[in-house]
Formats: C-alpha cells, structure tokens, sequence
C-alpha cells in the first residue's frame, strides 16, 4: 500500500527557511489524509495574519503556499513588477500627451467598439460587475447540490471557487460590463493612474486585496521579508520588522507582492487597450501643449454646466477606483464630522421650532406597516421614541467631532516625530484608534437598528406577514418572510435593492463564522454602497420610478449616515504608519471623551426599539442583555407621557389659509405651544436616562441644550416679531376696511338714503390675555430684551448683503424665503437641480460637492463668493424624486437664515436697482 505524505511535489524547502518550516499532518473526519508542508509566521498577531497564512490555516490546501522564494528570488520578482509599472507609466503619459484627444474620440465612439478594444487585449475577462456577488452566488449553488452523504469537502472552499479568475480578483473594477458601458471609467483610470504614483495608490489598492486574501483566492509566494510600500524605495525588500509591519508601509512578502502584482497586472492591461485604440496611427508625435485626457478629467465626472461653479461629483464609492487615489486627510475627517454635527443639530432644530416639519417627519415615520399595525397610543410611543433617537444620533456625532479634534491637536504635538519608518507615538496612535474603535461600534448600532425596521417599511413590507403579540403595554410585532427567506447570494439576483440593504444592515457573515466576534464581512461595504449606487441609477435612467421609491426618506437618511461613518472608517484605515485596531475592551476603559462617556454608561443600549423573546415565565424579556436597564414599570410610565404628549400636538389644528387672520394666528400659537410641550416632555425624558445612568450635571446641561431650541432666546424673539408683522397686516386692513365702509355711508347720507348700517363692522385689535383654551405665545424669559422698534433694529442690525440673481433663481429664494406678511406660505416645489444651479449665481457662487459624507451635498462659497470663509451648509438631495417640496423648501430656508442670515431682501432681479 502506498502512504501520499504530501499532496504535492516535494520541494526542499530546507535552505530557504529552515526554521520555519514544518510538515503538518492533515485529518479528515479524524482519519489521517496527507502531510502538507507549512511555514510558521513570522507573527501571528491580527495583523500579521493579513500578511502571511497562519499556521493553522494551512491545514487547507488554499492557504498553503504555491512557492518558497529565496531573498534573491523575492527581490527579482519585486524589482521587475516594479520596474515594468514605472516603463508602462511613462509609456502612458506619453501617449496621453501626444494622442490623448484621439484615444478620448474613439474609446468614446460606441458600447460595441469598446467591447471589441477590450475583448482584443484579454478574451477572458471577467464579465460582470460586482464579482464578489457572482462568486458567492456560484458557490452558494455548488455547495447546495453537494449530497449530504459525501460529508465535509474540506477544500471546497469560497477561495478555491475563484482561483481561476484571478485578475478580477486583483483589480475588481476591470471587468467588461463596466468598461464597456461606463466610457469614462477607462478614460479616468488613463488619467489617475498616470498623474499619480503607485505608492499613492498603495493603501487604496492594499485594501481592495484583503477579503481575497483572507479567503485564499489568489496564489501566494512565502519570503519572510517585508516589502517597501512608500517613498523613493518603493518596492524594495527588507528584513521583518514587527513594528514596521505592523504600521503596514512595510507589509510582509505574501501580501505585498500581490499589491505590486495588482499594479504591474492594471497598468499593463491599460497599455495594451491603448495601444489596441491606436491601432493605424503613429504614436510617437511630439507631445500637445494641451493633455485632452488631463482636461476632461481636471473637474472630475461631471460639471453642471459651463457657465456654473456647480460640480457635482459621481458618487464617491462607485467612482473610487476610477478617482484620485484616498489618503488619510484630518481637514476631511474633520469637515465630514462637523457637517454631519450641523445636518442633525438643524433637523432638531426644525423639530422643535417648526411644527409643519415636524409633522411631516412624523408622517414619514410612520410610513409603511408601523402606520397600519401600530394602535394609536403605540404610533404615538413609536414616534416619540425616534425623536429621542435622532437627538443620540446628534450626541453620538458630537462624540466623533471630539475625537478628531483630539486626534487633530495630538498631531500637532507630535508632527515632527511622525514618520514613516518608524511607529507612531504612542498618545497619536491610541488617538486614533479611539476614532476608529468608536465608528466601528456605531457601525454595529446603527446596522441593527436598520435591520429591524427594514421589514416594516413601504418598500418591503410586501415579502412579510407580521404577527402582533402585544402584551399589556408592551408591543412586539414579529415579521415573518413570506418568500421562505432566500439565501442572502440568491437575493442579489432577485431583488438587488432588497440585497443591499439587507447586506449593508447586517446580512454579511459568513454563517459559518457568525458566531466568531468582529468576524470579517463576506462583501466589503464600500462595494455595497457602490452596487446600492449604480442600481439607483440606472433605476431612475430607464425610468423605474417605484423601484427607486422603495428606499423612502427615513431608510435614505439612515443608510446616508452609515455611509458617512464607512467613509470616516475607511479614511482613519488609510493612515500610514496604521494605528493598531483595538476593540472596545481595550479603549473605553480609559477614555473620557464624550463618546466613550456614553459607551461605557451603556447609553446606547438603553434603546427603546429592540429584539425582545417571550422567555420561560410567559413574559417578554429581551434578546440580548441589557446593562442597567431601566425598571420596566418606569419605563412604560416614561413613555405613556411622551406618547400623550405627542398625540396631543397632533390632534392640533393646523393653520389654514390666509395667515394675515387671527385665526390662523390662534391656531398657529396652539400648535408651537403644544408643540413646545412635547420637547418639554422629551427633555425631562433624557434628563432621567441620564441621572439613572449616573452621568453628571455637566453632560446633562450640554445634551438638554440641543433640546431646547424652542425656548431660546433668538427663536422667541423671532416668534414675536413674526407675530408683530401679522399682526400689524390684520390691523392694517382692518382700518382699510373701516375707511371704505365710512366713507359708504358718507356717500350714502350724501344721495339722502337714511338708516343705512355698515355691512361690516370691524374693530381695531387689542392685545389682551386670552381666557380660552387656545395657548398664548411663549413668554419672554427673565432677561431677554424685548423686540426692539424697526427703527432701533435698523440701527443695530449689521450692513444688509444683497446679491443680484437670475429670474428663475429669484424665484426660488423668495420662495424659500416668503415676507411675515405674506398672505399664505408657500406652495412651490424645486427641482433640486435647479436649486443647486440657484446656489451656484455667479454673485452667490455656493459650489456642491459630495464631500460630507454619505449621500449629502455640501454646498460651500468659493472665493469670489460674498460669503467666503463663512463656513457650509450640507443638505440631501431630495429621495427618491430629486424635487424638493414645500414644507422641506421652507425649511431650507431656515437653515440658510440660521447659518448665512439670509431672507428675502438678499436677493435682487439682476438688471435692476
């Protein structure tokens, strides 16, 4: 009988890496299979096994490695993958410059053309997009048709499945469906892989390998040498060095040279479909003094108009590959930090001091089956209760903007002793990983929390049956698949929209490794976001209106933040010498910040929206523990108030018709009172969260005062002074009324008509205190001044800036910003294209860019601008039709007083005084 003690050739390995190296005897089912030769890592900390293939690992045929090179060996392969990168650079730019506007003409002549240009160079490229989705998919079905009888196949692995494949597993943007139908993803990469270096592109391209990596679908060589990835080294080899690997510039063999094999592997495929498109020219010209390629590509995708300042950029995850390059950049963490701080401070500003808002918002809450489950007093804890969540969504990025403020002024301190051949101080690297432990714990609430309302809301309820059991005052509604809950890899090919949602929320582990803490996603979410992008637009391209509505405005908002925090995680990643991960266990101890604060008094699992299970009592208990947890009767008396609270600003009447009417005035003071109530109630809420919790007076105070717009100052004084103006309006038309209807019976007397009585009498109004039920306006607090007369706030105000516009623009902006006196509000809807182009007049020069994280729109004054330098404004572009409404125009409005002190005189007819 013959015994196979290896199961492949035998290789001697013993001079190369002696101490290393082992034979692994390999059981199946407890039955000796093979000997494998092994190598033992270097380290085998978390990051070192990103590098090399731990031992245990290698238990399995895809984790063992191809080949054992030789330090001389290593060096070769790394210095040619190098060398012939740089020749095809230079190669490139030449080309560029000298043929680029003709590459540009023909690449973009048709679909068909571009399919043949590509097919020519590489017959055998993949396919199809997103082929993370297509591998699963194709796994997924071998593996359910394997019998049962045949037990475990060991190596029948997700990695094995792509092994034939392995440039898309190198470079997942190149695949044919893309190029071929996105002329500009070629073009983009010509341009932004030649103006930038392949060190510059090193981290990006690093990150794009890891899930192929962990999974074995790429060959890997061994050499216990690490490999330079920054600087006029580039590419070299080096003796390991712990610490220097783990700042990952210099990053182990086995990983290393398949960045450098990524690299060498794309510029090459970019040469030769150029040279396929120059196919009967002579591209060896002198260079043009214009680079065609450069000028196109100097705006990024697309530009507004040529007239405009208005840019507005592709989105930012589906475009990444084909951009400049990602770097770690503190102004960005700290522009994406403040803007989101600003988004959410204003949407509870609005909450609070505008009822029209506020019950719009409410109505979409309660959009989908919440709306037709829920009994009215559960609607009205329900609602109540995502109030209070959005204000922990402020408080939490109140928490992030302190944490990078801290990494901000740690940088500083330690500038000059940041460098890239060495470790990070010590304060600046736990700084940072403070950052990133805090986003990755967010990522995980927010992700539940998406998870348990995504069945509930209009867009999916369809696929569910829900099952009430509500209990006494507590309420649980189980949702139940209709569609016998399809695998997750099937679900992309049935209901893409419903695949990444479900995906981006928490469907991305491996069932296999769900019961492993922090285990890896199956997809990386990057590509999720980019797959969830692309369906977008080609829904709203051919014209799939309720596709693209299925993502209502509550689930775009929630899924717009958690993009936000992706982007901020990704950008802290990118940091070179990288910070090392730590989880919370190994942070929040000793961190104070505010942030941690709130992790470490367990806060944010005190959320009134969670998984609950009848246990063994009958009664309901939740399915995760819950530490100090509020006492179950107090709980629900908290609520039930809340609740009443809220249904009784509902049951308000809302002001109807002409608001120059004190009807409309009575109405309206009803609603802000009730309105003013509800907050009151909400505060009181938080404050008794927080006492139980134990935090302190100071944090109590800071997070009340987000809570309290509607008794501030600035808003009451404004209140008043609209009131003032509608007021002064009816009394002016009162007195009109008064000398037409005197100066009738004049002119009747006068003809000797006698006892003619006024049709209408009408009576000059008079300040009192109401003895009715209807609210009187929120009283000025001790020590607030009184509204000062028009001609002393003339005198105060500072020098009015006024800025001449278009017509349409004019429009737009009177629009949002209606006159006191005005007879009703507004009831014009925008396009939001045609308000980006408002923003962006020459004399207001407001230029929008996707660059606050997620899927909002940051609009900032260039310099030209009136406005420079005084800060931006980010808002979300209308979903899913991009027209902004009434109610949301108005409050924009209010958001551009607020922050620029904008209103209705700022805007002149250009052309006119």
């Amino acid at each position: 009988m013959v015994v196979v003690l290896r199961d492949r050739p035998f290789v001697d390995v013993t001079k190369k890496f002696a101490p290393e190296h082992f034979h692994q005897m390999v059981l199946r089912d407890g039955v000796f299979h093979c000997f494998r030769d092994g190598v033992h890592p270097p380290c085998t900390c978390a990051e070192c096994e990103q590098q090399f293939r731990s031992s245990s690992l290698q238990l399995k045929d895809i984790f063992t490695y191809s080949k054992a090179l030789s330090y001389i060996e290593a060096e070769n392969l790394a210095g040619s993958l190098v060398s012939d990168a740089a020749s095809d650079i230079q190669y490139l730019k030449h080309q560029c410059a000298v043929n680029g506007e003709l590459i540009m003409k023909r690449w973009k002549k048709s679909a068909l053309k571009r399919k043949n240009y590509i097919l020519q160079v590489d017959p055998d490229i993949y396919p199809h997009q997103w082929c993370d989705a297509y591998f699963m998919h194709d796994f997924y079905l071998k593996a359910i048709k394997q019998p049962a009888t045949e037990g475990v196949e060991y190596d029948f692995t997700p990695g094995g499945e792509r092994r034939s494949h392995p440039n898309v597993c190198l470079l997942p943007y190149i695949n044919l469906e893309g190029l071929m139908n996105e002329p500009a993803r070629f073009l983009s990469l010509l341009y932004n892989r030649t103006r930038y270096s392949p060190q510059d592109w090193a981290p990006h391209d690093n990150l794009l390998l890891g899930k192929q990596f962990e999974l074995g679908a790429l060959e890997t060589f061994y050499n216990r040498s690490c490999i330079i990835m920054h600087g006029e080294e580039y590419g070299k080899l080096i003796e390991w060095h712990k610490e220097k690997a783990h700042g990952w510039n210099y990053i182990g063999f086995p990983r290393g040279i398949l960045i450098l094999q990524a690299q060498q592997r794309l510029l090459q495929f970019l040469r030769k479909v150029v040279d396929q498109v120059l196919v009967g020219t002579n591209g060896n010209g002198a260079p043009s003094q214009i680079n065609a390629i450069a000028k196109a590509f100097e705006h990024g995708f697309e530009k507004a108009n040529d007239t405009s300042s208005a840019v507005e950029f592709a989105s930012a995850y589906l475009n990444q590959p084909f951009s400049t390059p990602p770097v770690f950049d503190l102004e960005a963490l700290l522009s994406i930090a403040q803007s989101q701080l600003n988004m959410h401070e204003d949407h509870l500003w609005l909450l609070q001091t505008d009822p029209a808002y506020t019950r719009r918002y409410i109505s979409h809450v309660l959009a989908g089956q919440f709306g037709q489950i829920l009994v009215k007093n559960h609607k009205d804890i329900t609602t109540g209760g995502k109030l209070m969540r959005d204000a922990t969504i402020y408080w939490f990025w109140e928490g992030v903007l302190e944490e990078v403020l801290k990494v901000r002024d740690v940088h500083l301190k330690f500038k000059n002793v940041i460098h890239s051949d060495e470790p990070l101080p010590e304060p600046y690297e736990r700084a940072l990983a403070s950052l990133e432990a805090l986003l990755n714990h967010q990522i995980q609430y927010r992700s539940k929390y998406i998870h348990r309302i995504l069945p509930f809301r209009p867009g999916f309820h369809q696929n569910f049956k829900f099952i009430n059991n509500s209990r006494l005052q507590t309420v649980s509604i189980g949702p139940v698949r209709l569609d016998g809950a399809p695998a997750i890899p099937e679900v992309f090919f049935k209901d893409k929209l419903d695949w990444c949602l479900r995906t981006l929320a928490g469907d991305n582990i491996d069932p296999v490794k769900a019961w492993i803490p922090n285990a890896t996603p199956q997809h990386n979410h990057a590509m999720l976001f980019a797959v969830l992008d692309e369906h977008l637009t080609q829904c709203r391209r051919e014209g799939r209106k309720e596709e693209v509505a299925r993502l209502d405005e509550v689930l775009y908002s929630e899924f717009s933040d958690l993009a936000a925090i992706h982007q901020m995680l990704d950008m802290v990643g990118l940091h070179r010498p990288r910070c090392a991960q730590r989880g919370l266990e190994g942070i929040g101890i000793s961190e104070k910040s505010k942030g941690w604060r709130y992790i470490n008094k367990h806060f944010f699992a005190q959320d009134s929206f969670r998984a609950v299970k009848v246990g063994p009592d009958g009664r309901w208990h939740d399915s995760e523990y819950i530490p100090m947890k509020e006492a179950g009767s107090q709980k629900i008396a908290a609520e039930q108030r809340l609740a009443k609270l809220m249904n009784e600003f509902l049951a308000t009447p809302k002001p109807t018709g002409s608001r120059i009417r004190q009807e409309w005035l009575d109405q309206d003071a009803s609603q802000r009172a009730a309105l003013s109530q509800l907050w009151a109630g909400a505060r009181d809420r938080h404050r008794q969260t927080l006492q139980r919790l134990d935090f302190d007076e100071n944090d109590i105070v800071s997070d009340l005062k987000v809570l309290s717009a509607d008794s501030h100052p600035d808003y009451i004084i404004s209140l008043r002074n609209e009131q003032d103006e509608i007021k002064s309006k009816i009394l002016q038309r009162t007195r009109k009324h008064q000398m037409v209807n005197e100066q009738m019976v004049a002119l009747n007397l006068e003809v000797h008509i006698p006892d003619i009585t006024p049709k209408f009498e009408f009576r000059e109004l008079k300040a009192k205190t109401k003895t009715r039920s209807v609210a009187n306006p929120p009283p000025i607090p001790v020590g607030v001044p009184q509204s000062p007369s028009l001609s002393e706030a003339a005198q105060e105000l500072p020098t009015r800036i006024q800025v001449s516009v278009s017509k349409s623009a004019l429009g737009i902006f009177h629009s949002m910003f209606p006159s006191h006196s005005s007879e009703e509000a507004s009831q014009k809807s925008v396009k939001w294209d045609s308000f980006v182009l408002a923003m962006a007049e020459p004399e207001l020069g407001f230029v929008a860019r996707h660059s606050a994280g997620g899927s909002a729109v940051q609009f900032e004054p260039n310099e030209k601008s009136k406005w420079f330098g005084e800060g931006k404004i980010v808002f979300h572009k209308p979903h899913p039709v991009p027209v902004i409404d009434p109610v949301m125009l108005s409050s924009m409005g209010k958001r551009l007083r607020k922050w620029f002190g904008w209103d209705n005189e700022t805007f002149l007819l250009k052309g006119k005084n």
